[in-house]
């Protein structure tokens, strides 16, 4: 009986020896997994802040481009306008021009 309940015991402490080795793998692998997913948490917040950045950077760049669009829009408006005002001068010139060479003629002719 006793030799019985000594192996009893050794098989009870045995398999008590493999629950704690494999507890501690278990904490083991927690562990590294725990860092890696740190590690991998670190980069992630990493590339937010370079990614906010950039976007930052082509903002400030979207709008400089967008003010340099408006001015140029602006200028071509100008520009359109001050050739509308040229031709309407143009046009009224060559009538005078057409006026003047009929007074011109009818006074040569007189």
């Amino acid at each position: 009986m006793a030799v019985r309940r000594m192996l009893l015991m050794t098989k009870e402490v045995s398999r008590l020896v493999n629950a704690l080795k494999e507890a501690k793998d278990e904490v083991f692998a927690t562990k590294e997994e725990e860092a890696r997913l740190k590690n991998t948490l670190e980069e992630a917040e990493s590339e937010m802040h370079y990614l906010k950045e950039v976007t930052g950077e082509a903002k400030a760049e979207s709008m400089k481009l967008q003010e340099s669009l408006t001015d140029k829009e602006n200028e071509l408006r100008s520009v359109i306008q001050e050739n509308n005002e040229l031709q309407n001068t143009e046009s009224a010139s060559l009538l005078k021009v057409k006026e003047l060479s009929k007074l011109n003629s009818s006074w040569l002719s007189i």
